[in-house]
């Protein structure tokens, strides 16, 4: 028998029953007697070395531990949260937090299959598992650098996160105060603009008419006026695709007509759109100068990937030894790309009389691509404290006449420290929806935490794209429309939408219903004009599919099964739980969430042990008693019932100033 055995493993992409954040669960049976703890722990050191590290409670504690350290893809991946309830003997229910649905799964098998074999002592081709499963994060959407990167800068400001399948983008934030998008390229982007930067010719052009330092050339289809364009220019000459990104198609340090239409006739061959670009080479270093909401927040020096001989090994050997480096291992979180060897490349050794089979003198420096594009292997130096005022300057014009959040400024010059006005330096292309990882994580030189910068960009002032959100876990058409009025009436024209077993409706008018709650809920919060939501999560909805919004400002609870009542774990820092009496203990809700109890029967005359408020009945009439809220009193509605009058009372007293906190805040779009 197997020391562990999974069963009925699911994946939650929100909030669920087990955990706040997205999670994999699965029922773990564990065989006590399967073999000596330490034996056990000792044998996963030789394929897990941060096991050493652990002092796991139980089997149940260490299987965790594994799938977490599986999940983290040798990359630290922000993967930490986790929950485990014994339910039968040697029998748990355990959640552990995930980030990709697929790669939480196959850890968790992994994990089986390889605490099994630590067990038995087999030998297990653990690394080559693992590595396939690196491979296949790789290939998910948080594999790419710079898109985990900002994944991880949004959860580590608490920005709600969830991603819009439909329209491959991701969604930050609720309602009026979303942002939506992908990588860099974000919903407040104009459209046009970011269009605008994918062709070079234009661009160049109206940067010179701006008076901006751009290269000398044009824009052609045939060869013979490039040809001739090149003879005018002077060498050293440019070819490039007119449209394009990251160094792709382009040619540099052309020192020949013959060499013209050869990078010519190669792009016209790979039938580029736009036409082919013909311009002079001007000297420097590679830059890239980086804005976030206009302003120049990064710099930095590309370099050519290049090797070093050592007298000994091969350029293709000294490629490989350097692939071999932690900086190049061509993850999610490595500073560097590998290196790849193809066409591009070996021509460029042959320009300089070296082949992949040359030897290097010691110490001799070759340089092996023209282009310095981090994606192409290049090396990234950070000069952000280097770059001098006036270059900054240049980059924040540039911005200001683009409406876009991020954008990229290409730059050749000989030394940034020094005015553009003073020392030669030329913009060579502008970029919207540039990487960013290269800014956080330099080859050489500090980081500069660019995806922390872009998120305080989209939601200024401490915001985190937060609207009102109201939880019930029942919700009549009466009260919803009541709850509805309260909320519209506690702000100037504000938008209301709801989601319950009714459907989707806006400021009281039906829309649409789906079956599932999870759509519901999803199209509700991604209506661009909503101020504040209300919504119902019944049992069935929350253990099927978990919750799709995060943090709740108001949770009324006048009904709840043990499901439901995980609503009250996911209150915001000062919200309110509006709570039956005696329907569960009050000292399991936590201490920075306030807590209204409404007493239908009229028995208590002071808030009980736990609560902040009494919310309860006097002569028919809702009185409200501790809280700040003394002896003040609400409104009867025939319409509701005794609980929810009460309650659509108390709300109507704090609903203005849950309102009034988040018109203080501007976060958001």
């Amino acid at each position: 028998m197997s020391l562990c055995t999974v069963r009925g493993l699911r994946t939650f992409n929100g909030p669920n029953v087990f955990l706040p954040q997205k999670a994999v669960s699965f029922r773990l049976n564990i065989k006590e007697d399967g073999g000596e703890f330490s034996n056990i722990l000792e044998e996963l050191e030789r394929y897990l070395p941060n096991a050493a590290k652990w002092s796991p409670e139980s089997l149940a504690d260490l299987f965790i531990k594994t799938v977490i350290e599986i999940e983290k893809m040798d990359m630290e991946l922000y993967v930490s949260f986790s929950s485990c309830r014994e339910i039968d003997p040697g029998t748990y229910e355990v959640a552990v937090e995930l980030i990709d649905e697929h790669i939480g799964e196959e850890a968790v098998y992994l994990a089986e299959e390889l605490l099994n074999n630590c067990a038995d002592r087999r030998t297990f081709g653990f690394e080559r598992e693992f590595q396939g499963l690196q491979a296949a994060f790789s290939r998910t959407l948080y594999g790419g650098p710079t898109l985990y990167s900002i994944i991880h800068a949004a959860y580590h400001a608490n920005i709600p996160t969830f991603y819009l399948s439909y329209a491959n983008q991701f969604q930050w934030g609720y309602g009026r105060r979303q942002v939506r998008g992908r990588s860099t390229t974000v919903s407040t982007d104009g459209i046009k603009d970011t269009e605008f930067t994918c062709f070079k010719d234009t661009v160049k052009e109206f940067l010179a008419d701006a008076g901006l330092p751009v290269p000398r050339g044009g824009v052609f289809t045939r060869l013979e006026p490039a040809l001739e364009m090149a003879e005018e220019l002077g060498f050293p000459v440019v070819v490039k695709p007119v449209s394009g990104h990251k160094g792709q198609g382009v040619t540099t340090n052309i020192q020949s007509l013959a060499e013209v239409e050869e990078a010519f006739t190669a792009l016209l061959e790979a039938e580029v759109k736009g036409g082919i670009i013909v311009e002079q080479q001007v000297t420097g270093h590679d830059h890239r100068l980086l804005t976030v909401g206009g302003k120049c927040v990064a710099a930095l020096k590309r370099v050519p990937a290049y090797v070093i001989g050592d007298g000994r090994g091969t350029i293709e050997e000294l490629i490989e030894k350097e692939n071999q480096t932690f900086v190049r291992r061509n993850n999610a979180r490595s500073p560097l790309a590998s290196i790849n060897i193809d066409d591009d490349l070996q021509a460029y050794l042959r320009l300089q009389d070296l082949r992949l089979n040359s030897v290097l003198d010691e110490g001799q420096q070759v340089f092996l691509r023209r282009v310095a594009n981090i994606s192409a292997g290049g090396v990234s130096i950070n000069v952000t404290d280097k770059i001098h005022p006036d270059n900054e300057l240049l980059a924040e014009h540039v911005a200001a006449f683009l409406n876009l959040t991020i954008l990229g400024v290409d730059v050749l010059a000989d030394d940034i420290t020094k005015s553009w006005r003073e020392s030669p330096l030329s913009i060579i292309e502008i970029n919207a929806g540039p990487g960013v990882f290269m800014h956080l994580a330099p080859a050489q030189g500090e980081s500069i935490d660019v995806p922390g910068m872009i998120m305080k960009s989209l939601f200024h002032s401490g915001g985190r794209g937060r609207i009102p959100i109201l939880v019930f876990s029942r919700l009549s058409r009466a009260m919803q429309e009541r709850t509805t009025n309260i909320v519209r009436s506690s702000g100037q024209d504000l938008i209301v939408g709801s989601a319950s077993a009714e459907g989707v409706y806006f400021d009281g008018k039906f829309l649409s219903k789906n079956e599932r709650q999870w759509t519901q809920v999803a199209v509700l919060l991604r209506h661009q004009h909503l101020d504040a939501a209300i919504i119902e999560y019944r049992d069935q909805d929350i253990v099927d599919d978990g919750l799709r919004y995060a943090g709740a400002d108001i949770v009324c609870l006048l009904e709840a099964t043990e499901a439901e009542q995980v609503l009250a774990r996911d209150i915001e820092d000062g919200g309110w739980l509006l709570v039956a009496k005696d329907l569960f203990p009050l000292a399991q809700v936590p201490e920075r969430v306030k807590v209204a109890v409404i007493d239908v029967d009229g028995e208590l005359s002071t808030p009980p042990e736990g609560a902040d408020v009494l919310a309860t009945i006097r002569d028919g009439v809702p009185v409200f008693l501790g809280g700040g809220f003394e002896g003040e009193q609400g409104e009867a509605d025939e319409s509701l019932s005794l609980a929810e009058s009460i309650t659509a009372s108390f709300l109507a007293k704090i609903m203005p100033v849950v309102v009034d906190s988040y018109c203080k805040e501007t976060g958001g779009a």
